[in-house]
């Protein structure tokens, strides 16, 4: 049983991967209509928004896999961790933040790089956690990338 939380870790993984690229891809390509048409958005800042969700998009999808690990770890009963790996990054955001948009005044650029950035780095910490007490607390739950892995995804 405890084989099943890490196999469901990794199809969830997988999942998000595969069913967030091609409707985020799609979305980025018809979003100036959607915004300017359906909700009447003015078309400058329209763009400004399309510019910084298409620099965001390696953020998100680091995001959709720290949130699949928040949820593994919630379900066993380990939920404080992401809440302070999100605590850690959010100091790091702030720094981020101050460096790219105030100092590198990279606008636009540098607040999407430092979003990027605390997205990647949640993913990373979580799993880093894990993989350090995976002999331990995660015995035999925590699967690297297997064929086994895979078994009931359909």
């Amino acid at each position: 049983m405890r084989k099943l939380c890490g196999q469901y870790l990794n199809i969830a993984r997988l999942v998000n991967t595969l069913f967030m690229i091609a409707p985020t891809a799609i979305l980025a390509l018809f979003a100036d209509e959607i915004l300017i048409t359906f909700f009447k958005q003015d078309a400058y800042v329209s763009e400004l928004a399309i510019q910084y969700c298409i620099l965001c998009m390696p953020g998100v999808w680091a995001m959709t896999q720290f949130d699949a690990t928040k949820r593994f770890l919630s379900a066993q009963n380990h939920g404080g961790i992401p809440m302070v790996t999100q605590f850690i990054t959010g100091g790091i955001q702030i720094f981020c933040r101050y460096i790219f948009i105030i100092e590198f005044q990279w606008g636009l650029l540098g607040a999407a790089i430092s979003t990027d950035i605390t997205f990647l780095m949640n993913m990373i910490i979580c799993d880093f956690w894990i993989a350090m007490y995976s002999e331990d607390v995660y015995k035999d739950m925590w699967l690297q990338w297997a064929r086994s892995s895979l078994d009931g995804l359909g």
